[in-house]
Order: C-alpha cells, then structure tokens, then sequence
C-alpha cells in the first residue's frame, strides 16, 4: 500500500498521541490513571517510548523490512487504543468533554493505522 497514505496516518497518529498525552503532562490531576503511572514525568517517558516504536515501524516498513515495520506498527497501534484504559479509573460522566475527545481521537488514530497494516499486510509479501 501506499507509503504516502501511511505517512499521513502516522502524522495523524503523532498528533493524537501528542494532544492526548501534552494534556496528560498538563493537567496530570485530572486525568485517570492507573497507580502506577507517578506523575507528568510518567506521563512523558511513555509519550517517548511510545514513539520510539512507531518510528522504528515506520523506519523498518520503508527501508525493506516490512514484516517487521508492521509488528511494530501494531504494537503501536495497540498502545494507542489502550488510551481506552483510562475509563477504567474514572466515572465517564465525571470527565471533561476534552478529555473524551483526546481519548476517541488518539483511539481512532491508532484503529487506522491498525487497519493499513492489515490491508498492507494482505497486499505486500513478508520479509
């Protein structure tokens, strides 16, 4: 498939997980979270860990090793859909309309680019 329309879902993706997680960083306190997750720092290292894995996939899809760019692409994919988790340790209706919205973006975000490995997938032999 196209690398200019995975381009375009990876932005699509890095923005979402930015807005989603520069919030997180800023208003920690109003977010929920599992325990374990400190504070904005947290917060941070995730964003960058994160990250890390979806340049990594989109390096590894474009540079000849297509099995492996979309493991990790999906594994990117999953993460940002665990974003959903946060209903876990909160009341939805307690929440701001902000944060429903950075939580559905960054999940739609990540269920995109979880369909384009599927259909690059179906279309381009593995490594």
């Amino acid at each position: 498939m196209s690398t200019r329309a995975l381009a375009a879902i990876l932005w699509l993706n890095l923005a979402a997980s930015l807005l989603q997680y520069g919030d997180g960083i800023a208003r920690f306190a109003g977010h929920p979270e599992p325990p374990w997750i400190a504070g904005p720092g947290t917060v941070a290292l995730l964003w960058v860990a994160i990250t890390i894995v979806l340049a990594a996939g989109w390096w590894a899809r474009t540079h000849g090793r297509p099995w492996t760019g979309r493991m990790l692409l999906l594994a990117y994919a999953f993460l940002g859909m665990a974003v959903l988790g946060q209903y876990r340790y909160a009341d939805p209706n307690a929440m701001p309309l902000r944060l429903h919205v950075l939580i559905w973006a960054e999940a739609a975000a990540a269920m995109a680019l979880f369909l384009w490995v599927v259909f690059d997938s179906l279309l381009l032999p593995a490594d």
